[in-house]
């Protein structure tokens, strides 16, 4: 076997490599051996099939299994040999070269990064813990999750569901609809309709009209009112007022506590902000790492054909969300996803993060915790209705638990970086923690 390698430029290389044509040979010839041995053709005896018929019947898929199996073999011992590390899967294209096997691998390697340094980094660990005003915010928020509404007989306010009717009117006889009138309901105050409609039908009672007017943005779904100015105009036709429903033992039964008591309500609600709380401390040391691993070693070159497959893949995932989003509100058109190029800065980032934390593994001799993995496992399947389901599922996907396994890894790392660098301990709400934004962005 011959093997030349090339630098294409950068992380770049292009291998070729030349089978001698008697290995290719005595390969071949070894598969027709076995397939005339196995081989059930009708009027011939098993065994007895002659050679001729043999390579008439299966001659071409035999060379072509053979040169795969070939690319397979020789090119893991090439790349051992000449101490590659492709970044990923290599495109294999064969050469025309008469009796013998020769083919080109194309590939970027993976750049050596050398020993990587963490005792100088210097980073905030956030911490925090569950209160008992964050308990009494859940559960609050489960009871809103139960809100009942009853018929109202006063003005609109705020929190109220309120039905409605309304057309628009514009300039040049614009009408929306053509005749009669569009009928909507919202929770006021929740930002599901324009906020002109909702400050013009809160304060109403049940029969009264309103107008008022609406700058329509230049994108909006509807071509005749996109970019324009408008009048609507409206009546308020039916307002529920809400009526949350009481923590008492029948709420607190329908969450799954069987004794229907409140502390063991809170005691059930505590478990779980812990375990949320612990995955969003987790999450942000991740990140912080990773921010400090990418600032100082920047300088590290990133295989182009991973950030092409990042690029992709975030693409691929907007697209899906937007699918999503248009799914929900009833939109046949899906807006597409950015153009790839608007993707390279994070992908970038990205590769260059993991390349770092696996080469941090393999330096410092890191090892996939099993029960960390299980433990992350149950802890999603905890929130579904049949927990042992999903953790089947989870067991027999290699893609969701790779998915797993990928985080915990990264969470291994993030610790230990953590455990040798620079910390400062920064106490944190668990909402700041949990909800940021709710938070007023404190982080």
């Amino acid at each position: 076997m011959q093997v030349t390698v090339e630098n294409l430029g950068g992380l770049g290389r292009r291998v070729r490599v030349e089978v001698p044509a008697l290995t290719l040979k005595q390969r071949i010839d070894q598969q027709l051996r076995d397939y005339a041995l196995k081989a059930n053709i009708k009027g011939f005896r098993r065994g007895k099939v002659p050679a001729t018929v043999i390579e008439q019947r299966f001659g071409s898929k035999i060379r072509a299994d053979v040169r795969q199996d070939l690319v397979r073999e020789t090119l893991n011992e090439a790349l051992s040999k000449e101490g590659l590390r492709p970044a990923a899967s290599p495109a294999v294209n064969a050469e025309p070269v008469e009796d013998s096997f020769a083919y080109t691998a194309t590939f970027d390697v993976l750049p050596e990064i050398g020993t990587i340094e963490v005792a100088e980094l210097k980073i905030e660990r956030e911490t925090a813990q569950v209160s008992e005003a964050d308990i009494d915010r859940m559960i609050d928020n489960l009871r809103k999750q139960r809100v009942a509404y009853r018929p109202a007989d006063r003005a609109a306010q705020e929190a109220d569901m309120a039905a409605f009717e309304y057309r628009i009117e514009g300039e040049e006889g614009l009408r929306v609809p053509a005749e009669g009138t569009e009928r909507g309901a919202a929770i006021l105050g929740q930002g599901a309709i324009f906020p002109e409609m909702e400050a013009a039908l809160v304060g109403l009672s049940i029969g009264e009209v309103f107008e008022t007017d609406i700058s329509f943005a230049a994108d909006y779904r509807d071509a005749a009112l996109a970019g324009k100015t408008a009048r609507v105009h409206g009546k308020l036709l039916k307002l529920s007022q809400p009526e949350m429903p009481e923590a008492d033992a029948d709420f607190i039964r329908s969450f799954g506590v069987a004794d229907g008591e409140l502390e063991s309500f809170r005691r059930e609600i505590r478990a779980n902000l812990d375990r949320e709380l612990a995955q969003a401390l987790s999450a942000r040391l991740r990140m912080t790492v990773v921010e400090q691993l990418v600032a100082k070693y920047d300088h590290v070159e990133v295989p182009a054909s991973l950030v092409d497959m990042e690029c992709r893949a975030l693409q691929e995932r907007d697209q899906a969300e937007l699918r999503r989003r248009a799914q929900s509100a009833g939109m046949s058109d899906v807006p597409s996803a950015p153009e790839l190029s608007n993707y390279s800065d994070a992908a970038r980032k990205r590769v260059r993060a993991g390349l770092l934390l696996n080469e941090i593994a393999s330096q410092q001799g890191l090892r996939l915790e099993p029960k960390r993995v299980e433990a992350a496992i149950a802890q999603v399947a905890s929130t579904y209705e049949d927990p042992a389901e999903v953790v089947q599922w989870y067991q027999q996907s290699p893609e969701l638990l790779r998915s797993v396994q990928n985080r915990v890894m990264e969470e291994q790392v993030a610790e230990w970086v953590a455990s040798q660098a620079q910390v400062t301990e920064v106490e944190r709400s668990f909402t700041q923690i949990v909800s940021p934004q709710t938070a007023g962005g404190a982080a």
